[in-house]
This record gives C-alpha cells, structure tokens and sequence, in this order.
C-alpha cells in the first residue's frame, strides 16, 4: 500500500520545487530502511525503487545502497529476478552522476564499494542468469557505454526542470584516458577472466564425439558468459588485446605463455555453436594480429565454403571478413570465389556483402568481385578489363604500360559513353536485386550499394545498369524502401555524374509524381545537386507545375524547398547563375578530392 502511494505521488508529480521532490525521495528511503531487500526483490517494489533510484541524488541513495551492497543482503539481490533490476538501476545512476559531475565524492565512493561487493561475489554471478546481467550491467556503466540503454522521460519534470538528456558513448572511440572509470573496470575484467580460467581448470574435458560437440567447459560457453565476455572484449578497447589472448588460452589445448596458440580443436567447435559462435566474433575482433592470423589459418582457410553453408557459422565468417588484412581477404576471395552461385542459392549473401565491403574498403579484386557476381547470376560480361581496373598495384602498372604503348589508338566515342538503353542485357543490377511488382531483395540492395563504393572505372559498368531499366521498373525501384536506397548510393558513387543526366531526362514527366513518395523522394533531391544545369531547370519546371500538389504533401514540400521552385519561379536568370556557380563549385571539390 505505502509503494502504490508512492508510485501515484510520482505519477501526479504535484511537487512545487526541487527541495520538496527530493525531500520526498528521502523520506521514502528513510521509512523503508530495514526492509531493503524484501523491497528490491518484490515484483512491484522493484519497479518502484528503480524510478526512485533513477532520480535520487547520491546523498540520499547512500543509505540505501550502504544495505543493499552489504555481506549479507548483495548475493541474494545479486541474482534474485527482480532484485537484480534494482542492482543495475544503482549502477547506472551512480555512473551516470559522475558523469555529470565527476567531482561528487558520495557517488564515487559508493561505486567503488559496489564494484567490491560484486567481486565478492563474481563465482557466483557468472554462471547465474541474473549474475551476469548484473556483471554486464556493471561493465557498460564503467566503460562509460550506454548508461542510460533505456532513456527516460523524468517524470518529475516540471515547467522549470528540462528532461534529463541520456548519456550514451561510441565504444570504438575509447582509449585508455577516456575510459571513465579505468582501474575500476580493469579490476572487475580480470576478476572475471580470473574466475573464469579458475573454473575452467576444475573442469575435465572430454573429448570430441562429433564436430558440432564443443570441447570447452561450461563455465565458457554458457548462455549466460558468453555475451558477458563479448562485451568485455567489446568495452575494454585499451586493453581488449590482453583480455582476448586470455580468453583464448583458457580454451582446453591452448599453450599459455607463447605467441600463437594450440587449440584449433576447441575454437573450431565453438563456430558451429549457436552461443559459443558469439565469443568468437568478439574474439576475431579483439584478438591481437598475429593471433588472429593463425586462428585464420588453422580454423577457417580451406573451409570456407563449408562453413558458409551452415546457419550459424556463416556469420563468424561474416565477422572473420570484416576483421580480416588485405592479403587475408584476397586469399578469402580467391576460395570462395567459385561459390558465389551456392551462396546466393542458398540465401547466403551476408558473406558476399561483408566481402565486398572488405574489397571496398582494402580497394581490391573489384573488378574480380562483380565478375564473379555476374558469372553466378548468369549475366553477360561487362568487360571491365577494357577499363584498364585490376585488383593490385602491379596489374594497374601493366594496365597502364600497355596504354602507354599504344598512344596512335583513339578511344571509341561509342564504347565510353554511357549506355541508356539498348542491349541485351540490363546488365548486373535487376537479377542481384530480383525485384518485381511488390519486393526488393534485401541483401541484394546490401551488395549493390556496397559495389556502387567501388573505384569509378569499376562503377560505370553498374551506373549503366540503373540507367538503363526500362522505366517502369526504374519508378517501382526508387519507390520501394530498399531500391530507393540503392538508387541513392548510385546517384553518390563516383561514376555517377555522366549519368544523372540521362536519368533525369528518362523520368522526365515523373519527377513531381515521385516527390509525393515517401522514398523516391528523397532519390529526387539527392539528384538534384549533383545534376547540370539543364536538368535541374527540367526538375524545377515539372516541379513548378504541380507546385500545390507538392505543397499539400510533407514529402513535396520538402523537394520544393531543396529544388529551389519558389526562387526559380521568381527571377530565373539569378536561379540560373546561382545553380551554375554551385555547379562549378561542386565540380572544383570533386576535382580535388577524386
């Protein structure tokens, strides 16, 4: 009765400042003193005290949290259902209090005595599901990541009082000196390698009676540790290295103290593993290069194609190729290559998107990749070898060598220009995206957007095809979630500007039919910019036109305003020399960053 009370005071929120709300707070931890942990783990007082803790200063939490955290109250709230909540609530605030204000001793203080009590008790969180939400909760408070993951309106936000905004921080920007609490989340990650490698070395292991049988203790591989240990090898960037080589040397076979590792064995079950494959993500992303090499080729070289087939292990090999050097991902490459056709049979396209994310990003084997994709999807040659593109720096020196030697040879107008139509193909783009009436192929609108990145010699071939879509089928694209999308990234590639110019031309007519879209609209005004002068005049012409129509619409009267049609429609001439000097300008940037 007294917490129903309560939860309708904070509901009503009639408080009429500052010093009577928080005085309220207090007095409700004053009167339930004594009762601490029956409250924190009773279905209803729990909700309660997480809105209490969630905006209670660390004065009045410091009774409070002195009870909770004691010997004889912390391990059975530590992995009770609702007690754990009210945990992790206290967590969350008194980081989240020293994130704004990083002199408040009373919260530090507290802190640290609840990363003491969680280490008195971190055998016991760990193999425990509320345990390890708990332990969990701690290592995103102490890496200054996520410490509000479910923001909050205050409820007790008065005319006076903003709403308080949620603190969040980008794990990959963490170093050393901007980890807010450094050494107190070193302590609490190696207690827990340390509890960890302990439990592992209680337990025998057996041997393996089939390659999907794991070969680690369940101390590792439980549902519970193991998203445990991939956020930490996740949230400890500057020491993630250290902890990785770790967790891989504790796995039964390994051979501590050198560089390298033994354990194949064990890291090659743990791939097929619906839990264990978890740790081996975060381990190919954490482990150091040497270690990650040899892991590389012990467990993943030669089985590829294999692996790729399963559900689960494909995506550690997803992983192992967003984590993966150059020379590793041309050797992935030249293995897979002929499965290209299986896996996208086989709906296993995730594997091709993250390789061509990986041949983007090492700027290799493209010309390589879209001749591979073309072959499995049974689509004609675009003969981008007539581009002089190749996957390394020495097929580039001979592609230019023979052009060199050839200087009497006039390039052929009709070959360079780009292709509207015509042919016998729409080349590679409609059978990746296997588009009709109602749908776009997912990953396909992954890969396409990912090939549309490649180097300009190599996107021509791509831009041609987008061009070249009868125009039905080019309107259900720019009007479907996932084509528009597509679309987008080929109006931003770096082939794309001699074809934004045929493209407009081709829609003529459509254009203001498509700023009523929720998605082609935005392919109209990414367009917009990167046109020349004379289609944008078409664009705001049609646009002009149909001006009321796009008014009435949310989606219209944003592509007016980025069109320019109401500055068009008032003095054309300084509309015209205006675009034409942004036209320029836009180009001299594009000159100089290539």
């Amino acid at each position: 009765m007294f917490f129903e009370r309560v939860q309708r005071m904070l509901e009503r929120n009639e408080f009429a400042s500052d010093d009577e709300y928080y005085g309220f707070l207090e007095s409700v931890f004053v009167e339930t003193s004594t009762q601490e942990q029956n409250l924190a783990c009773d279905v209803y007082c729990s909700k309660v005290l997480e809105q209490l803790i969630n905006y209670s200063p660390a004065v009045t939490l410091e009774p409070f949290a002195t009870v909770l955290i004691s010997e004889h109250v912390w391990p059975h709230v530590l992995v009770d259902t609702y007690g754990s909540h009210v945990a992790e609530a206290l967590m969350r605030r008194l980081a989240l209090l020293l994130v704004e204000d990083s002199n408040n001793d009373v919260a530090r203080r507290l802190l640290e005595q609840v990363v003491d009590a969680v280490l008195r008790n971190v055998g016991s969180a760990l193999p425990d599901t509320y345990g390890s939400h708990v332990l969990r909760c701690l290592l995103s408070a102490l890496s200054g990541i996520a410490l509000d993951p479910t923001p909050q309106t205050n409820t007790r936000a008065a005319p006076w009082q903003q709403s308080q905004p949620a603190h969040t921080f980008a794990p990959q920007r963490l170093t050393e000196a901007s980890v807010p609490h450094g050494k107190l989340l070193r302590r609490v990650c190696t207690a827990i390698l340390s509890e960890a490698v302990a439990a592992s070395a209680q337990v025998p292991v057996a041997e393996p009676t089939t390659q999907d049988t794991p070969t680690v203790p369940p101390q590792v591989l439980c549902a519970h540790a193991v998203p445990l240990f991939a956020l930490l090898l996740r949230c400890t960037a500057p020491w993630k290295n250290l902890f990785a080589s770790v967790l891989v040397w504790m796995l039964p076979g390994s051979k501590r103290g050198s560089e390298c590792w033994a354990a194949p064995q064990s890291i090659s079950s743990l791939i097929n593993h619906r839990v264990g494959s978890v740790l081996v993500e975060a381990l190919l992303e954490s482990v150091p290069p040497s270690m990650h090499a040899q892991i590389y080729t012990d467990c993943f070289r030669g089985k590829l194609g294999a692996l790729v087939e399963n559900e689960v292990s494909s995506f550690v090999v997803q992983r192992l190729i967003h984590s993966s050097t150059l020379v590793q991902v041309r050797m992935i490459f030249e293995e897979i290559e002929p499965f290209f056709e299986t896996f996208l049979h086989k709906r296993r396209g995730g594997v091709l998107w993250k390789l061509a994310e990986a041949c983007s990003h090492h700027q290799t084997y493209q010309k390589e990749f879209i001749s591979a994709l073309e072959k499995a999807l049974h689509v004609a040659p675009s003969l981008l070898a007539a581009h002089g593109q190749a996957g390394g720096k020495k097929q580039k020196k001979k592609a230019k060598k023979q052009k060199k030697n050839q200087p009497q040879e006039e390039a052929d107008p009709a070959a360079t220009a780009p292709t509207t139509g015509g042919g016998s193909t729409e080349g590679l783009i409609p059978p990746l995206l296997q588009f009709d009436s109602a749908s776009v192929s997912v990953l396909g609108a992954h890969i396409a957007r990912t090939l549309f990145t490649f180097q300009p010699q190599v996107v021509e071939t791509l831009c041609a095809s987008v061009v070249s879509l009868p125009v039905d089928k080019l309107l259900m694209l720019m009007r479907h979630n996932n084509g528009s999308k597509v679309v987008e990234a080929f109006l931003e590639s770096p082939g794309a500007p001699p074809f934004i110019g045929p493209l407009i031309e081709k829609l003529t007519g459509k254009i203001a039919m498509l700023c009523l879209d929720k998605y082609a609209s935005h392919c109209v005004e990414k367009a917009y910019p990167l046109a020349p002068v004379a289609q944008k005049r078409l664009i705001a012409s049609e646009l002009a036109e149909e001006e009321a129509s796009l008014a009435a619409s949310p989606y219209g009267r944003f592509s007016l305003r980025v069109c320019r049609v109401a500055e068009f429609k008032l003095k054309q001439t300084a509309w015209t020399e205006r675009e034409t000097k942004n036209k320029k300008k836009l180009d001299l940037f594009a000159d100089i960053l290539n």
